[in-house]
Parts: C-alpha cells; structure tokens; sequence
C-alpha cells in the first residue's frame, strides 16, 4: 500500500498574520488544516504545535516529518519527537541546526527527500537513512 502524505501549517503567527503572509503564495490550499499560535498553549520551541498537529491528524511522532527554516520550529518538532528537515533560510542561516534529521539548500529538494523516507508497501519504515548535521 503506497503512503498517504498529509500536509499542515503550524505557525507561530496570529490566524491574521498567517493570512497576510500566505495571501500572494497560494500555498494553504495545500494544507488539510492551519494551526497558529491561538490554537496551542505554548508557541515554538515547545512542542504544543507538533504535537496538537499530531493530534488533529490522529497520527504519532514516527508518522510525521516537520519542514522548518528556524532553529526554534526545530527545536519544537525535536520535543514532539518529531524528525526535522530544516531548509536553509539566510534569515536564520546562523543558527544552531544541531538534530536536523536532513538539512536542504533549497525547498526543491524536500519532494525526493520524503520519497526516499517514506516506506513502500510492506516496509516497517526502517529503511529510511538519516543524515544529521550538515547541508545535503
């Protein structure tokens, strides 16, 4: 049985902001559903929004791949569990990646990295390779 992919936004924005950033993008219709920052009790880097996206998904920690460009949205994914691929931003290119399961140069590269994570039919899911620590 091939794997389901399902997408969220967790933001640490208001709904509001959220709204403003994406309006141009055309991005949330990708998205089963957005969580900002009135939607959980503690904002990035406290694992809240993983898992309260965790949760809305009926889903557990080793089901999931958070995609994050700030060392506070790794930091959260890595309290819910999460494995992190974090993709690189010269915002916060400084910052301390330290725990990213996978580090990306750009977003193109993120559709082949989940299809070589995702397991194939009759695969535990432990054939996936982790990479830690440096950009691939």
């Amino acid at each position: 049985m091939p794997a389901v992919l399902h997408s969220d936004c967790v933001d640490a924005s208001t709904r509001t902001d959220v709204a403003l950033i994406h309006r141009s993008r055309d991005l949330l219709p990708f998205f089963e559903f957005v969580l900002t920052i009135e939607d959980y009790a503690h904002p990035k880097p406290a694992p809240d929004p993983y898992r309260q996206a965790l949760h809305r998904f009926g889903a557990v920690a080793r089901e999931a791949v958070a995609i994050e460009d700030s060392a506070r949205g790794l930091r959260s994914a890595m309290a819910a569990d999460i494995d992190c691929v974090v993709v690189y931003n010269a915002l916060t290119a400084s910052q301390d990646f330290s725990g990213a399961w996978r580090m990306l140069h750009t977003i193109r590269e993120l559709p082949g990295i989940l299809a070589g994570a995702l397991p194939l039919a009759g695969d535990s899911g432990d054939a996936a390779l982790h990479h830690r620590g440096s950009w691939l």
